[in-house]
Formats: structure tokens, C-alpha cells, sequence
């Protein structure tokens, strides 16, 4: 279990006896270092065991290094690899702890078949310092890895995928985790595109070190990404690029780059769990193959249009906001729904979406009001009859549903429906129908207080035909179903008196209610009485 020797070089094959083990001696340790092109093959010999070595350093251009089976190897300061040619390292499934830093050079990442896990950790509290997944060669930092697992006890230790300058590519075919016992300094990832392929774990209380990477999920199957610090890890690029299956995010991002959606939905696993986008981030991709399943937060108004790529389950239904702008910057989070609102009908509105309704939530700074929503519909979407659709919106979730856009869909069961200019808190929107509108319905002129010149007349607007009051009065003249000597007052449905002067003293006056709304103007039915006094003198 111990050895004379800190420097071997190794030209054949390694071979623990009776499940011995190759342990550090001292402080300088035990390093191989392999020599010329043969394959070379390390082997515990029975039992169970492991090589135990201070450092392997291994450079060929033909032959390389296999692992035997049931042979893990464990490394206190650094595994170096540098194969070019043919040489090829195979790891056979084993799992290698690696103490210190992890090289992987030469000319193609296809020379490192690895399967099983590299778990980089400190072996004994010999090492400080740097733990790093590198690559050293003209390939700057291409490497290929299956499970990588992080932990070390020594305060002064962190982890990084070098280069620090520049952008690499390191594929992590299985889970990359960051255990508790890192110490306080954080994984730092710089410039370099990690696709991975398993989960990504971060089960510290300190945040990760993303720097400007890219993080590209593009596994098959179930993939998750949770944290255990407490906010948001601070995220620069996230691709989602699945073969099958989506990423469920168990924790809260921020992210100041590019959101790319690929294939793979990203879903929350609860509502606390959702991206935020900073006022400078983009968005590329977004599709019925890939979208944001939960909520999705978006900083600032940019240039007065954001794009909210969501959906729930299977439905993907993005919105657009537009016309946006504020005198601050404020956050606005935007989630898809599916389940009917729970609302009662406004005016005018004759049915509701059962099945889905958007929810929009506004922090940080107010907007202004006169935001346009643009939805996105289905078939499922109260969509039948795209002429009978409007926007239709409550200040709660449950509440009143009122239209809140002119436009109808723009076809039946597939398309877009927009609204009017939105008050400043958006609130709660959903697609609702409305009867065909039609002029307004007038009835019950009255007659009061008539005097020589004046009297007091009124009527009733019992219906405003489905579109908006936009004037109501009275007319009056010497025939049936008068038209002009209007007077008006101010309302919209209900029954109103106006005051009317002017009038002829000792005639019969005819009169009618009127109200005019987007449609046309409607009257009622005519009224008549006599004024009193004496009548005009007329030639």
C-alpha cells in the first residue's frame, strides 16, 4: 500500500496484486508518467480496490490506456492526458476521482472514451488549489465527458473548465453536480459551451460562476436544473436543444444573454422557478416544439415590443406586448393558464374561455397605460366563429370580464386576436365572444314642467346593442319623427331629463329620444304634448 517510489515511468501495463492500491507517499507523492505507443492496460488484479495514484501523466500518438473492468482509478493531484494519432484513453466504465485538474489535450475529443464518472474531489488534504476540466490542445478545450462530479472539503479549492479567455466546447454526456462540501469559492465557467446531456446540479448555497458561457441542454429524456442558492443563479447564454423530452428548472434564473429554444419546452417546476430576462437579453427560437411552460419574466420595455414565447401542457399560445413604455424599468412576467378563469360575463360579452387564460404581472416599475396584447389562439380557444371573438379582460382572475379590444381573430380556430390600448396593470386576459353589434335600443319618452317656452323631456337608452354609448339626447320638432333642435346630456345606458327651452308657446310639440353608438343612431318612439300661452302669430 505504499511505495519507495514518487516518479515511474510506465512502458507496460499496470497491475494491482491482491487489491493493493498505489497510495501517495509523502509530499511528493506518486506520479506515472507512460512511455511510448503500446495500449497499456490498468487493472486492480482481485477483489475490490482501486489504483491509487499521486498524478498519471500520459502523452502517445498510437496505443493509449484502457481501464479494466471493476478497475476505478483515483488520482490526488491531476489526470493529464495528451493523445494525438490513434492513441485513445478508455476509462471502462470506471469511475475516476480526480483530486486536482483534469487535461485533456490533442488533435480530436473522439481519443477519450469516457463512460463512467469523473468525480473531481480531493482525495487527502495534500492538494490546493484549482480543479479544472481542461483541454491543452490546438482543439482549445473540446472535451468529452460523461458524469461529472464535483465535491472537495479544502476552503481554498474551486473548480473551473479552463480556457479562461476565449470559448471552448466541453459535451458532458451525463449529470454535471456541484456537491456541498466545495468550499466557498465557486465553479467558474468562463467563455465555453457546456452541452449537457443530464442533469445540472448545484447543491452549494453559494451561486456558480456561469461567466459567459453557454449552458445547452440537449439530452434525451427528462432533464432538470436546480440550485440550492438562495435567488437566482446568474445565467449568460441557455440553449435548449433536446432530441426528446424537456428541462424542468427546480430553481429561479436570471439571465443577461440569449434564451434559445430549440427543441424541448423549458418547464417550472413551481411558480417561484421561472427565467428572468434582463432589459438587454434576446430570444431566439419559440415554437410549438419549444417554449417556455410556466412563467417567463422580461425586463424593461426595449424598443416598445416584447415577445413572450409560452404555453402550458401541450398548448403553446405566445404573447406580443407592444406600444409598451414606462417611465422606469419594470419587470413583466407573463404565464399561460389552462384552466378557465372562473370570471362572469361584462357587457356585452356573451361567453367565456373555459379552457385557458394569460396572466400578466407588472413589478419594479408601472407601465403606462396603452399597451397592445396580441394572443396567440386555438382551437380549444373559444375560436369557433373568429368574427363572434375579442379580447376580454378582468383586475382579478375571477371577476368581471370586460371586452377590452374592437378587433375580432383573425380566422376560426388557429390564429391571432389583439386588444386595445390596456390600462397601466394589464391584470387578467382571456378570448371572449360578443354578439354581432347593432344600433342602441330607446324607449319611454316623457314629458314634464311645460310652460309657454320650456318643458322637461326625457327618454330611455335600454340597450346599448353591444358597442359603446357615444352620445343621447332628445330631438324635437312641429311634425312626427322629428330629427333636428337636438339636445344632449351627458351618459350612457339608463333613463335620463333634459331641459329643453325654446319652444313655441301654445303648439303641439312632437319629440323623440335619440342615442347614437358605434353603429348608428336609434330614436324611440315619438312623444307629444302642448305648450302653453298663446300661439305664435304666423302670416
Amino acid at each position: 500500500n505504499s511505495t519507495p517510489f514518487s516518479f515511474v515511468i510506465l512502458a507496460g501495463n499496470l497491475n494491482s496484486i491482491n487489491s493493493a492500491v498505489f497510495d501517495t507517499v509523502t509530499n511528493n507523492g506518486f506520479t506515472i508518467t507512460t512511455t511510448g505507443n503500446a495500449l497499456q492496460t490498468f487493472t486492480v488484479g482481485s477483489g475490490s480496490g482501486r489504483i491509487g495514484l499521486f498524478r498519471l501523466i500520459s502523452t502517445k500518438t498510437a496505443g493509449g490506456i484502457t481501464l479494466a473492468s471493476s478497475s476505478p482509478l483515483s488520482l490526488t493531484d491531476a489526470l493529464t492526458i495528451n493523445y494525438t494519432g490513434t492513441a485513445t484513453f478508455t476509462d471502462g466504465g470506471n469511475t475516476i476521482y480526480d483530486g486536482g485538474n483534469l487535461f485533456l489535450g490533442g488533435d480530436s475529443p473522439a481519443r477519450y472514451n469516457i463512460t463512467g464518472t469523473m468525480s473531481l474531489s480531493t482525495c487527502s488534504t495534500f492538494t490546493t488549489g484549482p480543479r479544472d476540466a481542461d483541454n491543452t490542445g490546438s482543439n482549445a478545450c473540446v472535451a468529452h465527458l460523461n458524469n461529472v462530479v464535483v465535491s472537495t472539503s479544502a476552503s481554498a479549492v474551486s473548480f473551473g473548465f479552463n480556457p479562461n479567455t476565449g470559448s471552448g466546447n466541453i459535451t458532458i454526456k451525463g449529470v454535471l453536480h456541484f456537491n456541498t462540501g466545495l468550499g466557498t469559492l465557486s465553479p467558474q465557467f468562463f467563455g465555453n459551451t457546456y452541452n449537457i446531456a443530464g442533469d445540472m446540479v448545484n447543491n452549494r448555497t453559494t451561486a456558480m460562476n456561469l461567466g459567459t458561457s453557454t449552458i445547452n441542454f440537449n439530452g434525451v429524456g427528462p432533464q432538470a436544473y436546480s440550485s440550492n442558492f438562495v435567488g437566482s443563479e446568474s445565467f449568460s447564454n441557455l440553449t435548449v436543444n433536446k432530441a426528446s423530452g424537456n428541462l424542468t428548472i427546480n430553481a429561479p434564473i436570471s439571465l443577461s444573454g440569449t434564451l434559445a429554444l430549440t427543441s424541448g419546452n423549458v418547464v417550472s417546476a413551481s411558480s417561484a422557478d421561472f427565467i428572468t430576462l434582463s432589459s438587454v437579453s434576446t430570444i431566439s427560437g419559440g415554437s410549438s416544439s419549444s417554449y417556455v411552460d410556466g412563467p417567463l419574466a422580461i425586463t424593461g420595455v426595449g424598443a416598445g415590443t416584447r415577445v413572450f414565447p409560452v404555453g402550458k401542457g401541450s398548448a403553446y399560445r405566445p404573447v406580443s406586448l407592444s406600444s409598451l413604455s414606462s417611465a422606469g424599468t419594470p419587470i413583466i412576467n407573463v404565464e399561460v393558464i389552462n384552466t378557465g378563469s372562473g370570471g362572469t360575463l361584462g357587457t356585452g360579452v356573451t361567453a367565456l374561455n373555459t379552457n385557458r387564460y394569460w396572466t400578466f404581472n407588472v413589478t419594479g416599475a408601472a407601465l403606462n397605460a396603452g399597451t397592445i396584447a396580441n394572443l396567440t389562439y386555438g382551437a380549444d380557444d373559444l375560436s369557433a366563429t373568429a368574427s363572434a371573438m375579442r379580447v376580454v379582460r378582468s383586475t382579478t382572475v375571477a371577476g368581471t370580464y370586460d371586452i377590452a379590444g374592437t378587433a375580432a381573430g383573425s380566422a376560426n380556430n388557429n390564429g391571432n386576436i389583439s386588444s386595445d390600448a390596456l390600462p397601466a396593470t394589464i391584470g387578467f386576459l382571456t378570448t371572449g365572444t360578443t354578439s354581432a353589434a347593432s344600433s342602441p335600443t330607446v324607449t319611454n319618452p316623457t314629458f314634464s314642467a311645460v310652460g309657454n317656452n320650456n318643458a322637461t323631456l326625457g327618454a330611455n337608452v335600454t340597450s346599448d346593442g353591444g358597442s359603446g354609448i357615444t352620445s343621447r339626447g332628445i330631438v324635437w320638432g312641429l311634425a312626427p319623427t322629428p330629427t333636428g333642435n337636438i339636445n344632449t346630456t351627458s351618459g350612457t345606458t339608463g333613463s335620463f331629463t333634459i331641459p329643453v327651452s325654446g319652444l313655441p308657446s301654445g303648439t303641439l310639440i312632437y319629440f323623440r329620444g335619440f342615442a347614437t353608438n358605434g353603429v348608428g343612431t336609434a330614436y324611440s318612439y315619438d312623444g307629444s304634448f302642448t305648450t302653453t300661452g298663446t300661439p305664435p302669430i304666423t302670416n
